[in-house]
């Protein structure tokens, strides 16, 4: 019997926490399918020791990705595909979607009784992720060093859609003391967001609230030139950003050595929480 394969790449551009988000379901997949999970994302191969393969095989190929940039071709329809039966070789996957609950409800699988997704996510970690590549887990020992054990925030404003999570903040503030006291131990908050401007009223927000507490800020990648600070956890494009995208990976990395992570539900900070096991305090769930 010819082997065969799943491929996850960097497929459409997007945030690393949607990569994430959506790694699981093809990881999941592949275990349906029986299929080998070849890994070549350029930034979960920055970030992770991988098991297995990032080496592709030759062999036909299929694009499965439910969803396709709109000046790129488009995108084979995910659930008309009868998944069992593919002759291809490859199924290509990749993409910002939520895979887990597209493999779940794909008519092949939507009668199978499939694992809570928290320990879904957990027994994948273990398969396929033997933990942080020496430049993150340097970066997380060295913060732990200087500060000791901390919590993270981390808040998703969307600026590159128009800032609209940005109206969430006054509540998002509010909310931080009934995230905290269940963690009264913990005396430093490490903060990254997707505006430098956010994270500093972030810190001097919650400092005049909790003076007790030290709050730090994440560096930011600026240019040597004009001075401008660069975006962050927003698209990733191999081509164009891989030194943004590291200092964005520095700041995921902080997250997977939080004790825990109090934030506004974006997939940034839901991909660190489930990879690591992190206590995880969605202020919409508060």
């Amino acid at each position: 019997m010819t082997k065969k394969y799943i491929i996850f790449g960097d497929g459409d551009c997007c945030g690393f926490g949607n990569q994430m988000r959506s790694f699981w379901g093809w990881a999941r997949l592949a275990t349906l399918l029986d299929r080998e999970l070849i890994i070549t994302n350029s930034l979960m191969n920055t970030l992770f020791k991988l098991r297995g393969s990032s080496k592709i095989p030759e062999g036909s190929v299929i694009n499965c990705i439910p969803r396709g940039c709109p000046k790129t071709e488009k995108k084979t329809h995910f659930h008309s595909l009868d998944l069992i039966n593919l002759q291809e070789d490859k199924l290509i996957g990749g993409g910002p979607e939520p895979m887990l609950n597209y493999v779940q409800t794909h008519p092949n699988f939507s009668k199978i009784k499939h694992p809570k997704e928290p320990d879904l996510i957990r027994g994948l970690s273990k398969d396929y992720i033997e933990g942080l590549t020496p430049t993150f887990s340097n970066h997380m020992e060295t913060f732990k060093n200087a500060h000791g054990q901390y919590g993270a925030i981390q808040f998703r404003s969307f600026f590159d859609y128009h800032f609209h999570k940005l109206p969430q903040l006054e509540e998002f503030l509010k909310k931080f003391s009934q995230a905290h006291e269940k963690f009264p131990e913990i005396k430093t908050i490490f903060i990254t967001t997707d505006s430098l401007g956010i994270s500093f009223f972030i810190k001097y927000h919650l400092r005049a609230i909790h003076p007790s507490l030290n709050f730090t800020v994440s560096n930011w990648p600026q240019c040597p030139c004009c001075g401008d600070f660069s975006v962050r956890h927003t698209n990733f494009k191999p081509s164009t950003n891989k030194n943004n995208a590291v200092i964005t990976l520095k700041d995921w990395s902080l997250l997977t050595g939080a004790s825990y992570l109090y934030s506004n539900g974006a997939s940034f900070g839901d991909a660190a929480a489930q990879t690591f096991d992190i206590p995880h305090v969605n202020f919409n769930r508060l």
